[in-house]
């Protein structure tokens, strides 16, 4: 009986120091991709690591609607958050918009946040 005791409580405490070992290192990498082109832009009068972007968002879905403003497409965003947005269907807008993102996705020069760096500021990373 006694041995069955002090084998169980061994076992127990070597599994706990190496529990305990294992949680303090990051066992996991994580990595984030883009579902669809965007970028994000930090605000032009902060640094790369600061946590200010600029908010304002451009929408443009199947080339026949824009929305314009402040809107995050999230269930706070659509259902709870007063947010400000501008919503078109006229193609001559829907022409310029698509010029804008073009230019702002291909020729800005606005400073941009890495979206590894941006995934690692949004989510918190669990360790194991």
């Amino acid at each position: 009986m006694f041995f069955w005791f002090t084998s169980r409580f061994f076992i127990f405490l070597i599994a706990k120091i190496y529990k305990r070992k294992i949680k303090l290192k990051r066992i996991y990498s994580y990595w984030y991709s883009q579902l669809f082109p965007f970028k994000v832009y930090l605000s032009p009068r902060k640094n790369y690591l600061s946590d200010t972007f600029i908010h304002s968002k451009i929408y443009l879905i199947d080339d026949k609607i824009a929305y314009l403003g402040s809107l995050n497409f999230t269930a706070s965003g659509t259902k709870h958050n007063y947010e400000t947005r501008i919503r078109t269907e006229d193609p001559k807008a829907i022409r310029e918009i698509k010029e804008e993102i073009s230019h702002l996705l291909n020729h800005s020069h606005l400073p941009e946040i890495d979206i590894q760096m941006w995934g690692k500021q949004l989510y918190r990373e669990p360790i194991n």
